[in-house]
């Protein structure tokens, strides 16, 4: 109900007490959300902040029409603080993919491992094809034990 009469009437500086009760409902406010989702969605709090004021004023005959946050000053602590939590959330996050990662990477191995144990020619294949690509690009020498020549088939052996 917009009463200017009623406002003027029954508050004696009705434009004090309106900033008065819009800082305390802003304080309110702060206290009950976090920071982070205040800043990512003012027009949210905006709205909900201006509820608040014209629930509180509504009995003095004044209507809130509009109510903006324009400005979100941090004290440099709370700054400091927000990017250690931040930091700490990235590196949570990180090491659950990275942890997944290793979990799907194991689930290939033992797939692998099944596949090479029902196939002892594509593991002999494998490794092959391992020492073919160290040697590629280093063409260094390689020492292979006896017995994993002997499971390439004399590949390695010595020539006479």
């Amino acid at each position: 109900m917009d009463d200017a009469r009623a406002a003027a009437i029954n508050i004696v500086d009705y434009t004090q007490a309106i900033e008065r009760v819009s800082q305390t409902s802003l304080r309110e406010m702060i206290g009950s959300i976090e920071l982070s989702r205040l800043l990512a969605d003012r027009h949210e709090a905006d709205v909900a902040l201006r509820a608040t004021i014209a629930a509180k004023t509504e009995s003095w005959g004044v209507a809130v029409r509009a109510v903006e946050i324009r400005d979100v000053s941090i004290p440099p602590a709370l700054q400091d603080a927000m990017s250690r939590q931040a930091q700490a959330e990235r590196e949570r996050d990180a090491r659950v993919t990275l942890a997944s990662a290793e979990q799907d990477i194991a689930k290939q191995v033992l797939a692998a491992a099944a596949l090479y144990a029902e196939n002892p020619v594509a593991l002999q294949l494998r490794q092959m094809n391992l020492l073919y690509e160290m040697n590629k690009e280093r063409g260094t020498t390689v020492l292979i034990p006896t017995d994993m020549a002997a499971a390439f088939g004399g590949l390695f052996s010595p020539k006479v």
